[in-house]
């Protein structure tokens, strides 16, 4: 590609990404470790894979929790059946 083809390319992603502050932030961020302007590495990957407070793995376990009393639940033999439907090449 050309220099002027990959200013294109590069314009047609943004213009595609524009419209989701999400995926404005994630390139925003890549962006910056790809000239390394901004955060180091080791502050955005811990930014980034913060661990869990403990009032999000009270409400993770109050919802699991939940899902058991209500029945949505599946045994291992029964995800075992729905991944080898979904996915049969496994079993080759």
């Amino acid at each position: 590609m050309t220099s002027m083809d990959l200013n294109a390319e590069l314009f047609r992603q943004l213009s595609i990404i524009a419209e989701d502050e999400g995926l404005m932030k994630k390139a925003v961020n890549a962006l910056k470790r790809i000239t390394g302007n901004g955060k180091t590495k080791t502050a955005i990957a811990s930014k980034e894979f913060a661990p869990y407070t403990i009032s999000e793995l009270q409400a993770r376990i109050a919802r699991s929790e939940a899902d058991i009393a209500e029945g949505r639940i599946y045994t291992e033999d029964e995800l075992d059946e729905i991944e080898l439907k979904e996915m049969p090449w496994l079993t080759e």
